[in-house]
């Protein structure tokens, strides 16, 4: 019952949002904000003036002469007047906070965003960067450049943040997630030693060749405790347009990411899809000059995969996939806790 009730969700999700993901206008979200802020803003200043007459009133109240009233009934609304006065300057702060608590999430949200374009104008699949240094120096350069992308300049950000840390970084999570096959491992371990040496050409072709195997993996482990149906398998499929078999890589890549969706940011899982079935796994060669393609690599039809730029994006495909054996672990705790309780 409770994988169904996840895939049903899952599926749902995954069909809607990659069209919310996809018909949004990420450069022109700064400038709706903006106008929002606008709109929103006079609003508090509203309030505010509404705040100062009720104030100026009481105020005027307090100077009536006390013979009218009797001196203890205006010792009465001299308190309760402070007390308003206290609780009407408090509503315009606290208005004030969260309208600018607002803005300062949709900022965030904006940045996100504006984060995933770059990304993909650039072609490289940094998702996992999001909320990141790397995330802060794109989107610097990014304004820095009349909210254009230089292209050549970002490039290089990105293989200089990817330093020798970084990748041991990644290597570690390869290792450490207890998913891969252990022979695998020390076949990506050896491949990371060749492209820090520089000899890029034997590395890539090592990673181009791993990568199925790393998805394989992680589908094995899903299964082991999530039972996917042959008619969920095939309705994903048709739903994101590929032309393969439910047991094929794409198809595998397909179903540990909508099984993942409710706990893994909808639009990263999008992007990765994107990547990985219409890049990296694509049966086109539109994108060859500036893209390692898995197939083309490993069928002898690609030969420009030599460079450090290349290898960085297959690591990245590895990566991402590694990030997919955590949260797939993360899944089979939760299912076993599940079940003990049960």
């Amino acid at each position: 019952m409770y994988t169904g009730i996840i895939r049903i969700q899952n599926s749902v999700n995954v069909y809607h949002l990659k069209g919310i993901s996809r018909s949004m206008d990420y450069l022109k979200m700064q400038s709706s904000i903006n106008s929002l802020k606008d709109a929103v803003m006079p609003l508090y200043n509203l309030k505010l003036c509404e705040t100062q007459a009720i104030s100026k009133c009481i105020s005027s109240l307090r100077t009536m002469r006390m013979s009218i009233f009797g001196e203890n009934w205006m010792q009465n609304v001299s308190a309760i007047a402070s007390n308003l006065n206290v609780v009407l300057s408090n509503c315009g702060i606290v208005l004030q906070s969260s309208v600018l608590e607002s803005f300062k999430q949709w900022k965030i949200i904006h940045d996100k965003n504006l984060f995933l374009k770059i990304a993909d104008e650039l072609g490289f699949p940094i998702y996992l960067e999001m909320d990141t240094e790397l995330q802060d120096r794109l989107i610097y350069s990014y304004k820095s450049n009349d909210n254009q992308c230089n292209k050549k300049e970002m490039c290089q950000i990105i293989l200089d943040y990817y330093n020798d840390e970084c990748i041991a970084h990644i290597l570690n999570g390869i290792k450490n997630v207890q998913v891969f096959n252990s022979e695998r491992v020390v076949l990506i371990e050896e491949g990371i030693e060749t492209y820090e040496l520089g000899l890029y050409a034997s590395s890539a072709s090592l990673f181009a060749t791993q990568l199925s195997g790393m998805i394989r993996d992680v589908y094995n482990e899903l299964i082991k405790f999530q039972r996917i149906p042959y008619k969920e398998k095939k309705d994903l499929i048709v739903r994101f347009n590929q032309n393969c078999k439910p047991d094929s890589e794409k198809g595998m890549l397909l179903q540990i990411v909508n099984c993942q969706s409710q706990r893994f940011i909808i639009i990263i899982g999008n992007k990765v899809l994107q990547y990985f079935l219409g890049v990296a796994y694509s049966t086109k060669e539109n994108d060859i000059d500036t893209q390692p393609n898995r197939n083309m690599i490993c069928h002898g039809k690609q030969t420009n995969y030599n460079t450090k730029e290349m290898n960085l994006k297959l690591i990245l495909c590895m990566d991402i996939i590694a990030e997919l054996a955590w949260r797939v672990k993360k899944m089979q705790e939760e299912y076993s806790e599940i079940v003990i309780d049960v």
